[in-house]
């Protein structure tokens, strides 16, 4: 989170251990802990001491003033010795990303031109009430690729709320080059290793090759037959539903 305290000193100092630059902030905020959110995340490295880092906090109550606090931060380097010292991704913004592409279990009822796999028997001696020739739809087990992108940043706040509002949707609007429908939140999982000061936090989707992959197709059964008629007409015998609700990626401040 952004610092949005203001400035009221500023100390620098050297000892056997080092530099340190001591920033005290005044703050405005409803309880300790909101004011402890408005100091730099651990890990922030100095604007004014390169190689100096935000390792040590402290907040108290401005004297007589409700909601009013002092904060100070110092930066210094960190303890070689000491894994808390050890600053995490000081850029929430950037993180790292990988991104590569699998093939996913998948059923095909077309082929790779779009057209209708069908079967056709001729029976030489056609059942009473069945013609001649018979055609059947077809389905066909295979693979279908899909690309997934994963975003790994250091993040101030718990992804829980992010986990619950965009996992299972996908994307409404442009998302990584793509359009809407395209990119599908499978995953938001984070985890902190300093009692929830800072989170590493994780962000997976998938891409689909077919944009009809992420939605649901289902055709007309004749209850006498158990199977499709055909020949299956889109919209009507043949229609496609939309299962993910899309929601816009933009809140999520990564691409």
């Amino acid at each position: 989170m952004a610092v949005v305290a203001n400035i009221v000193r500023s100390s620098i100092s050297r000892g056997s251990d080092g530099t340190r630059h001591s920033v005290v902030y005044f703050i405005t905020a409803s309880s300790l802990k909101a004011a402890l959110d408005q100091m730099p995340a651990h890990g922030t490295p100095s604007s004014e001491f390169p190689g100096l880092f935000a390792l040590e906090f402290n907040v108290e109550h401005a004297a007589e003033q409700p909601q009013q606090y002092w904060g100070t931060t110092v930066y210094r380097r960190p303890d070689p010795f000491s894994t808390e010292d050890d600053p995490p991704d000081p850029t929430p913004s950037g993180g790292t990303i990988s991104v590569g592409s699998r093939l996913q279990p998948a059923t095909f009822t077309k082929d790779a031109g779009d057209n209708q796999i069908i079967t056709t028997h001729t029976f030489n001696e056609p059942a009473p009430g069945r013609s001649g020739t018979d055609t059947q739809p077809g389905e066909v087990a295979g693979f279908r690729p899909t690309t997934v992108l994963s975003v790994t940043r250091t993040e101030n706040d718990s992804p829980q709320a992010l986990a619950i509002a965009f996992v299972g949707k996908t994307n409404a609007g442009n998302f990584f080059g793509e359009g809407s429908g395209s990119w599908l939140c499978t995953a938001i999982e984070g985890f902190s290793e300093d009692q929830g000061a800072t989170y590493t936090v994780t962000y997976e989707f998938e891409l689909s090759s077919d944009p009809d992959l992420w939605n649901a197709t289902v055709a007309y059964i004749d209850d006498k037959t158990g199977r499709p008629v055909l020949p299956l007409v889109d919209g009507v015998s043949r229609r496609t539903y939309q299962i993910y609700e899309q929601t816009s990626f933009s809140g999520l401040d990564l691409d």
